[in-house]
């Protein structure tokens, strides 16, 4: 008995250490990079998305979290598929996470996988018919991370659904090819990415215009995104990302914060600070978020962030929502970029060391450099062109990427105005003929590069509408084409229809128009298309402008010559009336 007295301690010891050890592992099991999803995402996965994807290097691990439901069975498969690779990586392990209904599944990146953007596909091998794809959501940086980062900045896009948002999505279109085409390493959006909404529409549209990047990009957050999950729906989560979340490139850690409603929550600041605790102190630590802390007045932000920053020695905080280029060195440096919707729209380029960012006070204008894609580059054309176009006073190295619909199995497309870096063709015929060129486009120039099967030889369509309203002629031009596409239209009037004056397109109420004051009551109208073979087409009409027709004048009242008449004619009765008279006396 007094052995057991004795043993008494060291036993409660133990347990003590053993529940301290099994708690801290829970703990420890219980934290991931990603915050608790509220509604399942679209397609099963939970991470990575396309939203905040998974950055790693050839031969490495990943690591996926995904909700099958009750479907599928416990034996996965995971493919990396691209439109120049398809990879199958070795399944290391499928185990339940916190919940029986998700799963985290471990896999080995194949050696083999060179640097692009994958899509990430997941299969049961016991149901075929149970897959999960999450587009863009894998980044393989090739056999090493860079010693560089690349990085572009785009923020409140404040993107929608419709007319009124025509323009901004033309913008942020140009935007996203153009980044695309600097072959950067990521993209950080900060917010507002949605205009404020409670359909599901913008954010399903806005993720499927993401799939033109063939760079990943991290997404934070903005209050405008916040405004549909107030009125109780998820559609970020659902199809974007999680709220909050961070991830690793190579030497970078990036922390992406949720400041929808102008605060952080005490939850997501300790799961923040859980997260960094558990970095290397080596890392490049940049914190995304929307709001500026600094103008914020909650306490969170206001405070408690600053805290946060200095505490884990936070090198960079990206952020956006004010609208306007800022660059402050305050507690770090922290750098505001100007909107992607306003009529300045631009984005900012930054390199980022190990010790240091490089960065231009201000912002790129979206149009420093153009990358138009001259049809859909979604496999449905033979053959296109791409308009690139060059504001800059330096060199542009680029990458263009070129997705056609094969004519013939296993015949390579031509190439004019570029080299071609890598080509996939199907086999099949009617398949898909993946090609990335390369360029270097000199300053301030501008070039066609041709991606092709056939030479095209069938011109442009032109036509146009217009509408008068006083004085001012606001005409509609449009143009289309079967072939390489349309590189430009351009409108003239005439006062004599020989002498021409080019249209300026100016944008309006976030819309592209052409306007000119007319000076005569007929106006003539030409309007001219080039597509990417150098064909044109030209359309003539002729305006009436009613305010300026000849005012029609009207005779004035009868009254003299009546009176005249009257008299002529009295004269003539009285003239008569003394001739009988003048009878009669005789």
């Amino acid at each position: 008995m007094n052995d057991l007295r004795a043993r008494l301690p060291l036993v409660a010891t133990s347990l003590l250490l053993a529940l301290l050890v099994t708690v801290a592992f829970c703990e420890q099991q219980a934290h991931s990079n990603f915050a608790n999803y509220h509604a399942a995402p679209s397609n099963g996965i939970l991470m990575p998305r396309i939203g905040c994807p998974a950055i790693l290097t050839s031969g490495s691990s990943l690591e996926v979290y995904f909700d099958p439901g009750s479907r599928g069975g416990k034996d996965w498969g995971l493919r990396l598929r691209s439109p120049f690779m398809d990879h199958e990586a070795k399944v290391v392990s499928v185990v339940a996470f916190e919940s029986q209904s998700i799963w985290k599944l471990s896999a080995e990146v194949p050696k083999e996988a060179k640097r692009d953007l994958y899509d990430l596909v997941i299969y049961s091998r016991q149901e075929t018919a149970v897959s999960f794809v999450e587009r863009n959501s894998v980044f393989v940086v090739g056999e090493s991370f860079p010693d560089t980062l690349r990085v572009g900045v785009i923020t409140d896009l404040h993107y929608g659904v419709g007319t009124y948002y025509a323009y901004t999505t033309k913008v942020l279109r140009r935007t996203l090819d153009a980044l695309s085409a600097l072959d950067l390493d990521l993209v950080v959006g900060t917010g507002d990415i949605v205009d404020a909404t409670a359909d599901e529409l913008p954010f399903s549209s806005v993720a499927s215009e993401f799939y033109r990047l063939r760079v990943p990009i991290l997404l934070a957050l903005g209050n405008n995104d916040q405004y549909a999950i107030d009125k109780g729906f998820r559609y970020w989560e659902k199809h974007l990302a999680p709220e909050y979340y961070s991830v690793k490139f190579g030497a970078w850690y990036f922390l992406v914060l949720n400041s929808g409603n102008g605060l952080i929550d005490e939850n997501q600041l300790l799961w923040a600070e859980k997260d960094l605790s558990a970095q290397p102190k080596e890392l490049f630590k940049v914190l995304v978020l929307h709001h500026p802390y600094w103008n914020e007045p909650h306490p969170s932000l206001s405070s408690k962030l600053p805290n946060l920053i200095k505490a884990n020695g936070i090198g960079l905080v990206l952020m956006g929502h004010t609208h306007r280029d800022e660059v402050r060195q305050d507690l770090t440096l922290n750098i505001v970029s100007v909107a992607l919707s306003d009529e300045g729209a631009g984005y900012r380029l930054l390199n980022l060391t190990r010790t240091r960012v490089e960065y231009d006070q201000r912002s790129w204008a979206y149009d420093s450099l153009l990358v138009n894609y001259l049809q859909p580059n979604d496999y449905t054309s033979t053959g296109f062109a791409a308009h690139v176009s060059s504001r800059l006073a330096t060199d542009s190295r680029l990458r263009l990427t070129f997705f056609l619909r094969s004519q013939l199995a296993g015949v390579t497309p031509k190439v004019d105005g570029a080299e071609v870096s890598r080509v996939t063709v199907a086999k099949e015929l009617q398949g898909r003929a993946s090609v990335e060129v390369s360029l270097k486009l000199m300053p301030k120039t501008e070039k066609i590069v041709k991606v092709y099967f056939e030479e095209d030889k069938t011109p442009p369509l032109a036509s146009c509408s217009y509408r008068v309203e006083g004085a001012t002629v606001f005409v509609s031009p449009s143009a289309s084409d079967v072939g390489f596409g349309v590189v430009k239209v351009t409108v003239f009037y005439s006062d004599d229809n020989s002498t021409w004056t080019i249209v300026p397109v100016r944008i309006i109420e976030r819309t592209e128009q052409y306007g000119f004051t007319a000076t005569k009551a007929t106006i003539f109208l030409k309007v001219e298309a080039e597509d990417g073979a150098g064909l044109k087409a030209t359309k003539y009409l002729a305006v009436q402008v009613p305010d300026l027709q000849p005012m029609k004048t009207e005779a004035p009242p009868p009254t003299v010559e009546l009176a005249v008449i009257v008299a002529l004619i009295g004269a003539v009765i009285l003239g008569v009336i003394l001739f009988r008279r003048g009878k009669t006396l005789r």
